[in-house]
């Protein structure tokens, strides 16, 4: 588990949303004619998360999960924060194992959440009554991914990104 002082405190959500937008903006210039993948991570449930542990916890699980995320991918491709979750792109990659690239990423941040013990309610009585209290808003999280693939579903940065994020709410349902 992550301590107060393991973890920097950080406010991203604006400037990750501009970095892959920048990110995506600099490969469609300089390689328009190769074919990128871009998966967008999200963390399932971490809104109730948030409200129910402090801030460095949640500092934690994201530096955590970035670590394992930025450890399984090579260093040439982007990975970074985006939303309640991670953005990364995937130059070079055949685009018909998206599918495969996709529930490998999604095991690596299972696993990670589960090493940190983060869904771990044997020593929070708060979420166990939290549980009997509100059974339909489950409190487990998980990752849902979603991903686009340039130039197939989108010539721009934003049509990308939306694909991503739309293809990870069609796969929720």
């Amino acid at each position: 588990m992550t301590t107060k002082a393991d973890v920097k405190k950080i406010d991203l959500p604006a400037a990750t949303r501009e970095g892959l937008t920048s990110h995506l903006q600099g490969l469609l210039y300089t390689q328009p004619n190769s074919p990128f993948l871009m998966l967008v991570i999200q963390i399932a449930n971490l809104e109730n998360f948030q409200k129910r542990r402090p801030a460095h916890i949640v500092q934690g699980l994201f530096a955590e999960v970035g670590a394992a995320l930025k450890a399984a991918i090579h260093p040439s491709q982007y990975v970074g924060r985006h939303q309640s979750g991670f953005a990364i792109t995937l130059q070079s990659s055949d685009v018909g194992v998206v599918d495969v690239i996709s529930k490998k990423l999604a095991a690596l941040v299972t696993y990670t959440i589960r090493r940190g013990k983060y869904n771990d309610f044997r020593s929070h009585w708060t979420d166990i009554i939290y549980e009997f209290l509100h059974p339909n808003s489950p409190g487990i999280l998980f990752p849902r991914v979603g991903w686009s693939v340039y130039p197939r579903d989108g010539n721009t940065p934003m049509a990308l990104i939306n694909r991503a994020l739309f293809h990870l709410k069609e796969l929720a349902r």
